[in-house]
């Protein structure tokens, strides 16, 4: 998320520098394509993230069980997050890349 705002940073900067060195590198309609894409792409990324937050709020009311707050609650979090990536449920569908029948480490380009 903190690349977004580094690359519209450097974009800025560039404009800049070479603007004022007086090279005609960027085109106005060049920068202003690449500044609206990212804020494009800024306003997506909030809208999704804030509808899938409000998405986890309202599903909260429909909560079967709850977690002992403490580190006995973070502890079964936990081991059942494990449980779920790395135990039976991992190993009965297994990767989709490879079709091994645990956890793997096969770039998704092969």
């Amino acid at each position: 998320m903190m690349a977004l705002p580094v690359f519209a940073l450097l974009m800025v900067a560039e404009a800049a520098v070479t603007s004022l060195r007086g090279h005609n590198v960027y085109a106005l309609k060049d920068f202003a394509g690449s500044m609206s894409q990212l804020g494009i792409n800024i306003a997506v990324r909030l809208a999704i993230g804030g509808a899938l937050i409000g998405l986890h709020f309202w599903l909260y009311q429909f909560r079967v069980f709850e977690v002992a707050a403490g580190p006995w609650g973070w502890l079964l979090t936990f081991v059942a997050i494990d449980f779920v990536f790395t135990g039976t449920i991992a190993r009965s569908t297994g990767c989709a890349f490879c079709g091994a029948r645990t956890w793997c480490t096969t770039p998704a380009s092969t």
